[in-house]
This record gives C-alpha cells, sequence and structure tokens, in this order.
C-alpha cells in the first residue's frame, strides 16, 4: 500500500465529469490513498459549473477534503510566480495549487504537467 497523498488538479475531475478515460484511468489509481483538492479547485469547478452537470459536480467536491489557502501557501506562490515569470506564463490558481501540494506533501495529479515547472514538485503520474 503507498503512503502517497495526492492533491486533485481541476484538469482531472474536470475530465472526470466529461467522461475523458485518462481522468478516470488517473482517479481509479490513486483511489486507495489520501486525496484531497485545493479550495481553489472548487472555486474553479463551481465557477464553471453546467447546469446539467451541477449536482455531478457537487457531489464529486464532497468526495475530497478542501485544503484551504494560508500565508505559507500565499508566500510561496508568490516565489514561484517571480521564479517562472520569464519562462512560463503561470496563473496564479496554478502557482497556488503547485504551493499547496508542495507545503502539504502531496503529489499533484494534473493533466496538464506543463502548468507546473517546480523541479521540486511531485506529479502523478509524470516522475522527473
Amino acid at each position: 500500500m503507498s503512503s502517497a497523498r495526492y492533491l486533485i488538479d481541476s484538469s482531472i475531475l474536470i475530465g472526470n465529469l466529461r467522461h475523458q478515460e485518462i481522468a478516470h484511468s488517473m482517479l481509479h489509481e490513486i483511489a486507495s490513498s489520501p486525496c484531497f483538492v485545493s479550495v481553489l479547485t472548487r472555486v474553479e469547478l463551481l465557477v464553471g459549473l453546467r447546469v446539467l452537470l451541477g449536482r455531478e459536480t457537487l457531489e464529486l467536491l464532497r468526495v475530497f477534503p478542501s485544503i484551504n489557502v494560508d500565508a505559507d501557501i500565499a508566500d510561496l506562490a508568490g516565489r514561484y510566480g517571480r521564479q517562472y515569470k520569464k519562462t512560463h506564463a503561470r496563473k496564479t490558481l496554478d502557482l497556488m495549487i503547485a504551493a499547496t501540494a508542495r507545503i502539504h506533501d502531496l503529489t499533484l495529479v494534473t493533466t496538464n504537467v506543463r502548468d507546473f515547472p517546480m523541479p521540486e514538485l511531485k506529479l502523478y503520474p509524470v516522475s522527473r
């Protein structure tokens, strides 16, 4: 049994709601491990909430405990923003997600690996 703990990115949850095989597979592979979402991932999903998927989205979000953003996460996200502003056009939410995974020692599960260039970040299933 793995001792890994995971932070689920919105790309995985959206893919799951859209019945994309890669998202289903990734969630299935880690289902027996502790999994979390950032409150920012909740915001992303709820902003894009479609009437037809509303109930399904809320049910999916209930499965994963949410991690709040705190000063440590914000500070690390700010450092990431300064560090990667010249080589990558980072979105603030991605910086915050990366910082959340790093601060809480979680492996980030995402299909958008290019959005997370931080070498110290653990990504699933990609290893660097």
